[in-house]
């Protein structure tokens, strides 16, 4: 019987002190999906005088806005690592939309993104302050 509670008792202290695998530190809130992948804005159709405009790039772990003309961007899922107290986000998916949320303050303000699949390589970018904006795939 002693062998019995020696057992139950090593295995509880095996299980108990298992890692998380959800450490937030080494995973990210966003999970987009992969026909989502990859950097979207408004291409130049041929023009030589314009620049394709990237306005979004999804990777597999992060949502990153970009800065058009500035060569640069804001990757959600590292501001969030820089400011834990104050930085959080969420995300959801399905075959055909995505949607994922930046929340600051606390949750005083939310900005959320949602796109809708056209075809692999057009999304269309809902409720912009002009208006749904049909985006193509740049890479």
């Amino acid at each position: 019987m002693r062998k019995f509670y020696f057992l139950l008792l090593v295995t509880s202290f095996i299980f108990g002190c298992s890692t998380d695998s959800t450490d937030s530190s080494s995973s990210s809130v966003y999970n987009p999906p992969t026909w989502i992948h990859g950097t979207w804005g408004l291409k130049a159709n041929g023009l030589t005088v314009l620049n394709d405009n990237p306005f979004y790039r999804f990777t597999s772990d992060n949502v990153c806005q970009i800065i058009v003309n500035a060569n640069s961007s804001m990757c959600w899922k590292e501001t969030i690592q820089q400011t834990p107290s104050i930085m959080s986000g969420n995300d959801n998916s399905t075959s055909t939309t995505y949607d994922a949320s930046l929340i600051s303050g606390n949750g005083a303000q939310t900005t959320t993104l949602s796109f809708e699949r056209i075809s692999s390589t057009k999304i269309l970018w809902i409720s912009t302050s002009v208006g749904d904006v049909e985006l193509e795939k740049l890479d």
